[in-house]
């Protein structure tokens, strides 16, 4: 269970994303100003951070740089929250430290793809920190291994249940498949050249576009094959669908049956 420390003055956003984590299974904190978070994360080490930039002082430009000036806090990753209002400077925020970003008012879709990528991302990037030291060794996950991994999770892909549960993540699919967790996430990231939740996605679309190729399936909502295909929104699945095709699920139909 990942440990998420969540630093905003308005206690109503800290409720909103609090309740959001804790549905998906997150173990989270909650303070108000960034000296409780640098007290908090004192007391133990997150495993990410959302960090409101609009704070009192110190704001949190300001945190995430006190965080970062920490020899062992540097390497956690610190998402910044801010309004579509406020002028956020960009170059400031991934200056200080930061590895990314999310708009109130809160996307559910937005905040969990952002949160999972990242947790995976810090999970990959540990195991080659221990690779380096020793610790752990990529002699525990031979290429051979690698292959027959990487096999058994493409014929599981290759049925319908990766696209039942919308929620799918490391834990589930290694169960599934009976594979340790880490040894997973390397072989996605090595034999794929992937995350885990952009191989998913692509998995994802790839059965979108089968549905909407298919002259049976000419009906079919876009917010149903949306939904057939694991994605929670509408919104979301047209924003992944267009990042990989260069047009939307629609514009993708109308080209086939011309």
């Amino acid at each position: 269970m990942s440990d998420i420390l969540i630093v905003d003055d308005n206690s109503d956003n800290l409720r909103l994303l609090a309740d959001l984590l804790i549905t998906q299974g997150y173990k989270i904190r909650a303070v108000r100003d960034g000296i409780s978070a640098i007290s908090t994360i004192n007391k133990k080490i997150p495993d990410l951070i959302l960090l409101d930039i609009m704070m009192p002082e110190p704001d949190g430009y300001e945190v995430c740089r006190q965080i970062k000036n920490i020899e062992k806090y540097k390497d956690i990753p610190i998402i910044f929250i801010t309004a579509l209002t406020e002028n956020m400077n960009k170059a400031q925020a991934f200056q200080s430290g930061g590895i990314d970003y999310i708009t109130k008012p809160i996307q559910t879709d937005e905040v969990l793809t952002c949160i999972n990528t990242h947790l995976e991302l810090h999970m990959f990037k540990t195991m080659n920190n221990r690779q380096k030291s020793k610790k752990y060794n990529k002699v525990n996950l031979p290429e051979y291994k690698r292959k027959e991994y990487a096999k058994k999770l493409e014929h599981y892909m290759d049925t319908e249940e990766p696209f039942l549960d919308e929620d799918l993540s490391i834990p589930l699919v290694a169960k599934s498949l009976t594979i340790p967790q880490h040894h997973l996430s390397m072989t996605i990231n090595i034999e794929f050249k992937r995350n885990f939740y952009s191989y998913i996605n692509a998995h994802r679309i790839k059965y979108a576009e089968e549905i909407l190729q298919d002259s049976m399936e000419k009906n079919e909502s876009i917010l149903m094959i949306a939904y057939r295909s694991g994605f929670k929104s509408k919104s979301s699945f047209n924003q992944a669908f267009k990042l990989i095709n260069g047009m939307t699920p629609t514009e993708f139909r109308k080209s086939t049956f011309i």
